[in-house]
């Protein structure tokens, strides 16, 4: 056997090796000068740190003390809370001139999800986060809040914060921020729908020359039409939770004609119990049948409880029952979701259930099931009466934490 040094595997498999290791373990690789680059890169180049603003102060802070950082950054996903409510200079140094600054030196940024400021978008005080936006060049955005000056806040019963003296049309100010980034792919908008004269607005102003190149679109039900008449390549669109009735199921049908035979792949998530939930278990065929061409469907089930998830059989078979409206079916995932981990044994399904999924579906090759099983089929015939399900295994959840920062480098040991 041969004893090889790390510095002698490849640069591509070096770094999907940082990307394995722990903080510590790259403290102790990074000291090395030949590795030091890629331990680096595998550091900046995704970092997700959405709800600490300290953090988010010191990372700034490093890529102005070291713009050769800035340019390894592709995906961030950061706390901006501290524009308005918290000082910087309390972890440290004041950031010059200017803390966002740092973000027109991450000029190779591809994904860029600004968290804790539900007002940049529109807001005249922070027209600075705006132009260093407008200077990006993204295929992915997230906006994880949106309000408009129109909307009173309340922090607690009784405690009103007036709505903003700003006479503009956040709808149109929404479009801007589409039109700046051509090549933008994915759109990731709240969770919530975009309340009040917004969503009219975006509506009426929002055209095809806007988001030429979207491909992705996250959204909420009642956000969703808004989107679908004017993104006519989208490929994938993901539905987050919502208020479902006839109307709303109305608006999605009339906007999506015009796309409704080139979507591929269809997500839904849905609370378990919820009167506006009911209404979409009732009429799953009819929501499905929106998009009757889609490859990919993933069904998320959002439960309150752990023991909520004892009826997962059911609204498994309610799934098999109803996607037959999708004949190119190749793949569903049903899942569930809840705030704490579902401890082993929680989740029980029937696996006969997998053989109604590929009886509806015959070009169907692979489910996943509430149990996090995988399923595939045997055999190379398109009749489903030849074919049986085969367990794979149990799929291994991958965990969304965050890595702990590593401090800045000194002055001397750059």
């Amino acid at each position: 056997m041969h004893n090889h040094n790390i510095t002698e595997v490849p640069t591509e498999l070096q770094l999907q090796i940082i990307f394995y290791l722990t903080p510590s373990a790259i403290r102790n690789l990074i000291v090395n000068r030949a590795l030091r680059p890629i331990c680096e890169q595998g550091l900046y180049e995704s970092i997700s740190i959405p709800k600490h603003r300290e953090r988010s102060i010191r990372l700034l802070e490093t890529v102005v003390a070291r713009p050769d950082l800035a340019l390894l950054i592709r995906h961030l996903s950061i706390d901006l809370s501290w524009l308005w409510s918290f000082s910087y200079t309390h972890v440290g140094s004041p950031l010059q001139p200017n803390p966002l600054h740092a973000l027109s030196l991450a000029k190779n940024l591809k994904s860029f999800a600004p968290h804790g400021l539900d007002d940049w978008i529109w807001e005249p005080m922070l027209s600075e986060l705006r132009d260093a936006y407008f200077g990006m060049k993204l295929t992915r955005l997230e906006i994880p809040k949106l309000r408009g000056p129109y909307i009173q806040v309340f922090s607690w019963p009784g405690d009103e914060i007036p709505a903003d003296d700003w006479d503009g049309d956040v709808g149109q100010e929404l479009c801007k921020i589409f039109q700046a980034q051509p090549l933008l792919e994915e759109l990731v908008l709240p969770t919530s729908s975009i309340l009040g004269e917004t969503g009219d607005s975006l509506q009426t102003n929002l055209k095809d020359s806007d988001i030429p190149s979207l491909k992705l679109l996250q959204a909420s039900p009642d956000d969703g039409p808004a989107f679908l008449t004017a993104a006519l390549r989208l490929e994938t669109l993901s539905l987050t939770i919502g208020d479902w009735n006839e109307t709303v199921f109305s608006r999605l049908e009339t906007a999506s004609t015009v796309i409704r035979l080139s979507l591929r792949h269809f997500n839904i998530r849905v609370w378990l119990y919820s009167d506006n939930q009911t209404w979409v278990w009732d009429n799953l065929d009819r929501v499905l049948g929106l998009f009757p061409n889609t490859e990919g469907l993933c069904i998320t089930i959002n439960a309150s409880s752990r023991s909520d998830a004892k009826n997962a059989n059911y609204h498994f078979k309610k799934v098999a029952d109803n996607v037959c409206v999708l004949p190119a079916l190749r793949s569903v995932t049903v899942k569930y979701e809840c705030p704490t981990p579902l401890p082993p044994g929680a989740v029980n399904v029937e696996d006969e259930t997998v053989e109604a999924f590929k009886s509806a579906c015959p070009l169907l090759q692979s489910v996943i099931d509430p149990m996090q099983r995988l399923w595939t089929f045997r055999g190379d015939s398109q009749s489903a009466k030849e074919l049986s399900s085969h367990l794979v295994g149990k799929l291994i959840e991958e965990y969304h934490g965050f890595r702990q920062d590593l401090s800045a480098h000194a002055d001397g040991d750059k």
